[in-house]
């Protein structure tokens, strides 16, 4: 394809329109939060791998032992970053943050900006265990930050509270599952600001499918007008908005069809390199 961009070419232009991409990903998160009528979220992180360890003193876009994490599921180590990410239980992320590999869990406590609506449940792992900042969410903003307690905790829950932590957790796997699966096999970068701006990317191309599009053939309404609409249920989404169910589809297809265009050229840019 003579037209398409060089890899060089691409990644300049993606630091170029880093604010706008941050502006976006902020907007979209908004409206999550408002239609998301249970206020019920998880926080969670996965890793993401700039190389092994043993190539750590040879990489150029993390350096340092502050970047270099484990993964107790996998056991094995790795050199880059986590991926903090706070989702809807439908596991849908409206937040995230970039923290390197060794930090522990609980300092995301004071990185995530917490734009949420008052009364709004977190419900977290039992390494985001901080009694300070769960008193000051709850004090300041009415947000109940509930973690996996420990079995010798202080604040132990009741084994039903507990069994409805651990539920309302899965679904968040199984988001960070599909997000990974859109990962090609090495991810080109030179600095660490393009190597998360590729990353973030990722992420939003499948905050876009899993919104608005996971129950239906992306690009269908230009490729097969015939079909209509009724044919598949709501996304999620759209599940909490009231009025003509219809209307609010097509307009929720005619203002992301266009950035999904835009995110899956990027993806398909990506996948080959």
């Amino acid at each position: 394809m003579p037209r398409m961009l060089s890899n060089g070419r691409l990644c300049r232009r993606l630091h170029q329109i880093a604010a706008l991409r941050s502006a976006l990903f902020h907007q979209l998160g908004m409206v999550f939060k408002d239609a998301n009528t249970d206020r019920q979220y998880v926080l969670a992180s996965f890793p993401v791998a700039v190389c092994d360890t043993i190539r750590s003193s040879r990489t150029k876009i993390v350096q340092g032992e502050a970047f270099r994490g484990d993964m107790p599921s996998k056991k094995r180590y790795f050199s880059g970053v986590r991926v903090y990410v706070l989702a809807t239980v439908d596991g849908i992320p409206v937040e995230l943050v970039f923290l390197p590999g060794r930090r522990h869990d609980v300092k995301v406590l004071k990185e995530m900006p917490f734009h949420l609506p008052s009364y709004s449940e977190i419900f977290s792992d039992s390494a985001v265990t901080d009694y300070t900042i769960e008193a000051a969410l709850s004090g300041a903003d009415g947000i109940a930050l509930r973690p996996v307690r420990k079995g010798n905790s202080k604040r132990a829950d009741k084994p039903w509270v507990n069994y409805i932590k651990h539920y309302s957790r899965k679904q968040i796997k199984t988001a960070f599952s599909e997000i990974t699966e859109l990962f090609p096999q090495h991810i080109q970068a030179v600095i660490s600001e393009g190597f998360l701006i590729k990353v973030s990317f990722f992420i939003y191309a499948f905050t876009l499918q899993k919104a608005f599009l996971s129950n239906y053939e992306t690009g269908f309404i230009l490729l097969k007008p015939q079909r209509t609409l009724r044919n598949n249920p709501l996304p999620p989404l759209l599940r909490g908005i009231k009025g003509d169910a219809e209307n609010a589809e097509m307009i929720s297809y005619l203002c992301v069809l266009s950035a999904s265009s835009a995110l899956s050229v990027v993806m398909k840019k990506l996948r080959r390199r």
